[in-house]
């Protein structure tokens, strides 16, 4: 499967074009659709949703149906699929599915919610290499502790070799981030939108440097708008690439603490730094280390 350029239509088969129509309209980690296209492939499956079939049989397929149809009572024509192809070329996108080579394996952990393609800008190589990665998560209004501890936890893994993911959000994401664009090593950066137009808006000049030596990618393709629960779906995608994911400062209800529940759910290690005379502002570490077991990371006065 040839990767996209610029300018060039990114030269994709029947399977691949039809996991691309459907992150078109799909909401993302739909385990309804996730789980139709793991049992027959996507090819098959979107031929029963042209008939407005969203079940592959069984017991539960009259509830499903009705779901289904009422989440998404119009399904949008393939034809739509040409002017996504065209806005991948002209970004210089390119689309990865499962049988990429650069498809990165991790993925195929979150089961019914694998995305069914993910979108990247940048060095591709890195996403399905054996370099081991680690999630580092956060507030987007830390504290200059936060903010230290983030930058100082991010430095310490990419000298041990591994490579930081993040959302490349306000706060903690960028910050541990920034780290490996300014140390010249790659980072992986996962956004709940298209990849070309990241948010938010003042950080896409360092989204830009990512894409030197790393990616920056999503699950939603140009030309789609933003979804419901978008930036808490990409959450499952920052914490399956990850062996561990670190949440460095998170009040109660965030999207960190978010990360850290699906990286506990994926088996995945999680840690979470806890500060000497800490209040509210990192309350969801201490949820995390309470509901999954997490790792307790004491920072120093």
């Amino acid at each position: 499967m040839a990767q996209a350029g610029v300018g060039h239509p990114p030269r994709v088969d029947a399977e691949t074009r039809a996991r691309i129509w459907l992150s078109t309209w799909v909401y993302p980690g739909d385990r309804v659709i996730g789980s139709g296209v793991n049992t027959v492939g996507a090819v098959d499956y979107c031929q029963r949703l042209d008939r407005g079939i969203f079940h592959v049989g069984g017991k539960q397929s009259a509830a499903i149906q009705a779901r289904a149809t009422q989440t998404y009572p119009q399904i949008p024509p393939r034809s739509t699929l040409d002017a996504t192809l065209t806005q991948l070329a002209s970004h210089g996108i390119t689309p990865i599915d499962p049988r990429h080579p650069h498809w990165p394996p991790a993925l195929n952990d979150l089961g019914a919610a694998t995305p069914w393609v993910i979108y990247a800008r940048g060095q591709t190589s890195c996403l399905g290499g054996r370099a081991p990665r680690v999630s580092i998560v956060g507030t987007r209004h830390p504290s200059a502790r936060g903010v230290q501890a983030a930058a100082t936890i991010s430095a310490a893994q990419i000298a041990a070799g591994r490579i930081v993911v993040s959302g490349g959000a306000r706060g903690i994401d960028v910050a541990a981030q920034l780290v490996a664009v300014n140390a010249g090593m790659p980072t992986i950066c996962v956004l709940a939108q298209s990849p070309h137009r990241p948010y938010p808006p003042e950080h896409r000049g360092v989204f830009d440097e990512m894409t030197v030596l790393g990616a920056v990618v999503s699950e939603r393709p140009p030309g789609v708008a933003q979804s419901r629960g978008a930036f808490l779906a990409r959450n499952r995608l920052i914490a399956a690439l990850s062996g561990v994911t670190v949440v460095v400062e998170a009040p109660w209800r965030s999207g960190a603490v978010s990360t850290a529940r699906h990286a506990a759910e994926l088996g995945r290690e999680v840690m979470g730094v806890v500060y000497p005379n800490q209040g509210a502002e990192n309350a969801g570490v201490e949820r995390i280390l309470q509901q999954w077991a997490g790792q307790a990371i004491d920072w120093p006065s």
